[in-house]
């Protein structure tokens, strides 16, 4: 049985030259999995009607889909620097309605001219 505290090690193999076939998959092999990580994995694997190898592949495809999509770390926090930034050059008095609609047009421009009332 594998320590919960030891990484698991990864080991990636490209066999694209297999004897016989030449359209091969890629494989990667995963060792040391903690067992109570790998029961995980067969129940979700079973619960929704996948092989466990399906499951693993559906969970990366998810995961590489989610991290290409993210904003880079530098730009949120350069983002995050200009608002705080912002906030603090308009003084205490600021109008908390204004500041609000700001950050809502900035997110989404067509929804907030829609939804404002015909007074303000």
């Amino acid at each position: 049985m594998q320590s919960a505290t030891k990484p698991a090690k990864l080991v990636a193999e490209c066999n694209r030259v297999k004897v016989g076939c030449t359209n091969a998959m890629p494989s990667l092999t995963i060792r040391d999995i903690p067992e109570d990580l790998m029961s995980q994995i067969r129940a979700t694997a079973a619960a929704e009607n996948r092989s466990v190898n399906a499951q693993v592949i559906y969970w990366l495809g998810k995961a590489a889909q989610a991290h290409g999509s993210a904003e880079p770390r530098s730009a949120l926090f350069e983002r995050i620097r200009s608002r705080r930034e912002a906030l603090r050059t308009a003084g205490t008095s600021t109008d908390s309605v204004s500041v609000i609609r700001q950050l809502r047009e900035e997110r989404d421009p067509k929804q907030t001219k829609i939804a404002r009332s015909p007074g303000g």
